[in-house]
């Protein structure tokens, strides 16, 4: 046998160490890379595939430049390089991150190939760079004179060691408590003293270092200066006025923030709104299937009985709120996966700690089985009169609270003439996860209803749609209220959609069935997001951008009335009145009820001469707004030019009446009661109309 050549143990073991925390970097940059996008671009499917394929990707890329380098130059120096290089691309996620969480450059792709793009955009480099690591090291292992076989073997298994130890170190402590930037930060922190460490007398080295610092300090620091500057390099996210609460637990980012000119708060749980509070009414609901839930438990409990009720999914406890005022005299109980969803819900939405609603913060299906066994056993209290499984949403549902093993253990934990409430978002034209969720529920429940909210049947086909599902083995209750029952036939189109499928613990594809919902959110979501550029640029004066913008938030979502509404009054600024016409008839063809819309065609139409086509809106607007004194000016002059001076004056006072300092009003006012004292019976004079 071949003498073991000599061996160099600290040469050896700082080897080891190296890749060790470079394959630790790479997991908790993987692990925190779905929480940094979720910010943008929600949490689902497309985004942890997208993470982990370009996160792999990077690393392919990374193992087979570092091969080239390890071969054509001295390791120890390589390293260096490597790492600050690494150190410097970890800052670049955070300016990459804003910088296309900010662009509309990619608002025009299809939604999967958005998220992709977003992904690899700002993680493949970093990835790429860690990826070249491995291989560096392992040459250098083998110039230290051990064999082959023994030395790649345990670079791989301090790499794999170094992955268990980045992953678990991430998702139990550092996400917590440290949150998603600082630990970036962090690990651009640690690579870059590796780097010293490995060029000690490197001025390059030094110079990172002291930029990385300087860059540190402009992202965290609370001076104005330090902000300005910060947003301006896009080291930190632009403040915004309207967050009034920020916290980031394992589950999710958390955000609170009002609503301009309202008493409204809505919670933001990784990009999207789940909740929304009216802090002078805290009960009023602002969600179409609370109100659903609400009216059920009305028709199915009976008047004046004691309910005891188990709410699967906290968020900003609306409706377990309205069930502790509405039944006090029963038990109120919440299950509710995140602690920090509920801390959001005292701290910013004035959720009393000394409510009688009874929160226990585990995962919904843990507790379940826990519950079920417990009254097997019959060591459980009282079983539940209603269980509100309130729990999905549209980009992420949790799998495991949607099977039949699921609903069979939640059977045993109602009364005998118990129901379950589900609330699922579908495409109203594809249904198949609310037909697999019905076809479900079957198995278990003797009756099941689909419920969903009353303007159902004037949706367009690929709007999304909330449903409600009432199960039960009761008959179903008198549920005629301000809602509708989606017809039998149409839930069994829906089921055959869905394949018949019947979801287990074995097989419940759920991200394959919302992924229509999803793609849909997305348009919706970046349209939201260039119509809101659209509003600022036009309240910049920038009336060109204001309106390249609405076009671009229209072709992501045709259906964006505000959109349409914003798009027509650019173009009647600009003189291009037709069109703008075209625009607010379109913004009402989809929301009927859009009072400034109506105001603002029949103003238009005034313009055109179409005093009948102006009445008739002017009057819709006064009708859904009655308080909108502009509204009664332009259907006082409208009725002036028609003749009727009686009726214009009524509108003008009433006008003056909402709103005593308008000069316009006084002057329109003034001038017809003129021409009424100086009428004789015959047609008015020509030519006293006011202009609105």
């Amino acid at each position: 046998m071949t003498p073991e050549p000599k061996q160099t143990t600290p040469g050896w073991l700082a080897a080891n160490a190296t890749v060790f925390l470079a394959s630790a970097c790479v997991m908790v940059v993987e692990l925190v890379a779905g929480r940094i996008v979720s910010r943008h671009l929600g949490a689902s499917i497309y985004t942890w595939t997208s993470v982990i394929g370009v996160i792999l990707a990077g690393l392919a890329a990374g193992n087979y430049v570092g091969g080239w380098l390890a071969d054509r130059f001295r390791p120890r120096a390589t390293l260096g390089a490597l790492f600050l290089l690494s150190s410097a691309t970890c800052v670049g996620i955070i300016v990459g991150d804003n910088v296309v969480g900010r662009s509309s450059a990619l608002w025009g792709l299809p939604w999967p190939a958005r998220v992709v793009a977003h992904v690899g955009l700002v993680f493949f480099l970093p990835a790429a760079l860690l990826g070249t690591i491995g291989p560096v090291v392992a040459r250098r292992a083998l110039d230290l004179g051990r064999r082959t076989g023994q030395t790649l073997g345990s670079v791989y298994a301090w790499g794999v060691l170094g992955s268990l130890a980045g992953t678990f170190l991430t998702g139990y402590v550092l996400i917590d408590r440290m949150g998603t930037s600082a630990i970036i930060w962090s690990v651009a922190g640690i690579l870059a003293l590796t780097g010293l460490l490995h060029l000690p007398r490197s001025p390059q080295g030094f110079g990172w270092a002291a930029t990385l610092v300087l860059a540190s300090w402009l992202a965290h620091t609370p001076t104005p200066r330090a902000i300005a500057l910060g947003e301006l390099l896009a080291l930190r996210e632009p403040v915004d006025p309207t967050v009034i609460y920020r916290d980031e637990s394992r589950y999710s980012h958390v955000e609170v923030r009002e609503v301009p000119g309202s008493d409204l708060r809505g919670m933001y749980l990784d990009k999207l709104l789940h909740s929304q509070v009216s802090m002078h009414d805290p009960l009023r609901s602002h969600y179409g299937y609370i109100a659903i839930f609400s009216e059920l438990t009305r028709f199915y409990a009976a008047p004046g009985s004691r309910l005891d009720t188990l709410t699967i999914g906290g968020g900003g406890y609306v409706f377990p709120r309205h069930l502790a005022a509405t039944w006090p005299a029963g038990r109120t109980e919440v299950v509710e996966i995140d602690e920090a969803v509920t801390r959001a819900a005292r701290l910013a939405f004035g959720l009393d700690e000394s409510s009688s609603i009874r929160t226990h913060h585990a995962d919904g299906r843990a507790f379940v089985n826990r519950a079920a066994a417990a009254r097997r056993r019959g060591d459980h209290t009282a079983p539940y009169d209603f269980v509100y499984l309130d729990a999905v949403n549209d980009y992420s549902v949790p799998y495991q609270l949607t099977t039949v093993e699921f609903f069979e253990n939640l059977r045993e934990l109602l009364a005998p003439r118990g129901v379950l409430l589900v609330n699922a978002i579908d495409i109203l034209d594809s249904g198949r996860f609310v037909g697999a969720l019905a076809g479900t529920l079957e198995r278990v429940f003797a009756h099941v209803t689909v419920y969903t909210l009353d303007d159902y049947e004037r949706m367009r086909g690929d709007s999304r749609l909330t449903f409600v599902l009432a199960a039960s083995d009761r008959p179903r209750a008198d549920d005629r209220g301000s809602f509708s029952r989606v017809p039998d036939a149409t839930v069994a189109a829906y089921r055959r959609r869905s394949g018949d499928l019947i979801l287990t613990d074995s097989y419940a594809p759920v991200e394959q069935l919302v992924a229509p919902v999803v793609r849909a959110a997305a348009r919706e979501v970046g349209a939201a997001d260039a119509l809101a550029r659209a509003l600022r640029l036009e309240r910049q004066g920038d009336t060109e951008g204001s309106l390249r913008y609405c076009r671009r938030a229209l072709r992501l979502d045709p259906g964006l009335a505000e959109a349409h509404y914003s798009l027509a009054g650019g173009l009647y600024a600009q003189g291009q009145i037709d069109e703008a016409i075209d625009h607010w008839r379109r913004a009402l063809a989809v929301k009927a009820d859009y009072a400034e819309a109506h105001f603002n065609l029949g103003a238009a139409l005034y313009a055109r001469r179409d005093l009948d086509g102006a009445w008739r809106h002017l009057s819709e607007a006064m009708r859904l707004a009655p308080g909108m004194a502009a509204a009664r000016r332009a259907a006082g002059i409208v009725l002036e030019s028609r003749g009727d001076l009686a009726g214009a004056a009524r509108l003008y006072e009433q006008a003056l009446a909402l709103d005593p300092a308008s000069p316009e009003a006084h002057r329109d006012l003034e001038r017809v009661r003129t021409r009424l004292s100086l009428a004789t019976g015959s047609a008015p004079e020509a030519g006293g109309e006011g202009t609105l």
